[in-house]
């Protein structure tokens, strides 16, 4: 079976072990790492923004309101699958927003000791 150049191509880009194609199909990796490539850049996004303090408020509103609004990527009205989005959603921004409080904590507690370090020097 021969594999086309262009899925060689991303193979080497993703660095992914060039193996026979039973072991390892090549079109259905590709596939796979271009599928999530969107949802790599829209997590980045959202966590990039989130860590700028003048449109973080924006974006936990954005959120709140997307999980309360029925209709969205899976609407409510599909009995699980309707939650499962608005539960990835909360659990994405809670991480985001505790690993933001905890910098925001470290950052406070090294600007007290270096301000201590200054008062002593």
């Amino acid at each position: 079976m021969s594999i086309p150049s262009q899925f060689l191509t991303a193979i080497r880009l993703y660095r992914l072990p060039k193996r026979s194609p039973k072991a390892l199909n090549p079109y259905c990796v590709v596939k796979w790492k271009l599928a999530m490539s969107p949802l790599k850049f829209v997590y980045s996004w959202y966590r990039n923004t989130l860590r700028q303090p003048k449109l973080r408020w924006w974006i936990v509103g954005g959120t709140l309101l997307y999980v309360l609004n029925p209709f969205d990527v899976v609407p409510d009205v599909f009995p699980v699958v309707g939650q499962i989005d608005d539960a990835v959603v909360v659990t994405i921004l809670a991480a985001e927003m505790s690993q933001v409080l905890l910098d925001g904590k470290k950052a406070r507690k090294e600007q007290k000791q270096n301000k201590h370090e200054n008062l002593l020097a």
